[in-house]
Formats: C-alpha cells, sequence, structure tokens
C-alpha cells in the first residue's frame, strides 16, 4: 500500500506541472476497474443487453400503424401530422435514457460492492487508466459525459430501429435490428476482428 501511495503521489505530482492537476489521494479501485480494458468484455456485453431491451421495446413503434394500415390517415389529422411524430420520437428517448440510467446504476453499484469508488468529486486524472485526458473535470463530471454519450447513441440506435419499423413489421424489424447491431458484435467477441471493426454498438463502450 505504501508503495501505491507513493507512486500515485509521484503520477500526479508530474500531472500537476503538466496539467495544472490538483493531487488526490484517492482509492479509486472501484473507478478504476470500470474503465480498465479487462472489463472491456463486461461493459460490452451490459450494452448489448441494453441494445436488445431497446430493439424488443421500441420495434413495434411503427409497424402497428403500418400493418393495420391507419398510418396515413393518422398524419392525415391536424395531430398525426407532427405531433405523432414528436411523441414517438420523445418515447424513443425516454426508453433510451431509462436504459442508459439503469446500466450507470448496475455498474456503479456491482463494482462498489467489490472495490471502494473513492470521492467523485475527485479530479479525473486520479484514475491511472484515464490520467491522459489534458481537461480538468471531477469524476462525476466524466461520469454524467459518458452517460449522455451512451444514451445519444442509443437514441441514435432507437431512431433507426423505428425507421426500420416503419417499413416491416414487428418480427422483421426485431430480425433485421438484430443482424445490423448485435450480430456483429458478437462475432467480434469470439474473435472475427472484421467484424469488431464494422459493429457498431463497440463503440458505445468507449
Amino acid at each position: 500500500l505504501s508503495n501505491k501511495l507513493t507512486e500515485d503521489y509521484q503520477r500526479l505530482k508530474q500531472l500537476e506541472k503538466k496539467n495544472h492537476i490538483t493531487p488526490w489521494f484517492n482509492n479509486t479501485s472501484g473507478i478504476e476497474l470500470m474503465f480498465h480494458e479487462k472489463a472491456e468484455l463486461n461493459r460490452l456485453l451490459r450494452i448489448e443487453i441494453c441494445v436488445l431491451i431497446m430493439i424488443l421495446l421500441v420495434s413495434f413503434s411503427y409497424s402497428l400503424e403500418e400493418k393495420s394500415a391507419v398510418k396515413n390517415k393518422l398524419r392525415s389529422t391536424v395531430n398525426g401530422r407532427s405531433g405523432l411524430f414528436r411523441k414517438k420520437i420523445a418515447m424513443n428517448c425516454f426508453i433510451c435514457f431509462l436504459i442508459t440510467g439503469i446500466l450507470w446504476i448496475y455498474d456503479y453499484l456491482y463494482y462498489a460492492k467489490i472495490f471502494p469508488m473513492g470521492s467523485l468529486l475527485a479530479p479525473i486524472q486520479t484514475l491511472k487508466t484515464l490520467d491522459h485526458i489534458p481537461f480538468q473535470c471531477s469524476v462525476l463530471t466524466f461520469l454524467v459525459f459518458l452517460f449522455i454519450v451512451r444514451w445519444i447513441l442509443l437514441c441514435n440506435l432507437s431512431f433507426f430501429v423505428s425507421f426500420l419499423s416503419a417499413k416491416f413489421n414487428t418480427i422483421v424489424t426485431i430480425i433485421l435490428s438484430f443482424l445490423l447491431f448485435l450480430v456483429p458484435s458478437l462475432l467480434g467477441m469470439i474473435g472475427i476482428k472484421l467484424f469488431k471493426t464494422v459493429a457498431v454498438i463497440d463503440s458505445m463502450t468507449l
């Protein structure tokens, strides 16, 4: 423990001179594990589950209207032309917000049970895995930023699933969404690097 404190002190002193970071002694083992490269597989699996849940919840957003042949009639009404579309977009964003929030809460509680999380108000550079970040912000600010980025990315995926649901029925939408988003990531996980480079949801691990 003494050696680790000395190492952290020397590392933070160098960062203080380089980026004007105020050194903090902060036991952030849990947060470190969240962002460590060895935990990438766990992050990816949780994100895949989130994307799967999103697909199942969003895939019928327009397909029911298409199937019942009332889409054009709904859009011919005063509220249906724009109000219906905005409400569906807002619902997509709300669903993705809940899914992303549940993922973050689960992640934090999962690692907090194993290791201390430390002070969330400490500079982000107190995390050794993220001490290369050039700007100043707290761990909490960085977590909120990542939450927003993942939420936006998941919303974008949900919009594409909604687009598919407007063209196909629910089952076909689920199958196409699964093939487009989840299968490349799953194939990349088993070692096929070609699919890992084109897997869209891999970027959500950040």
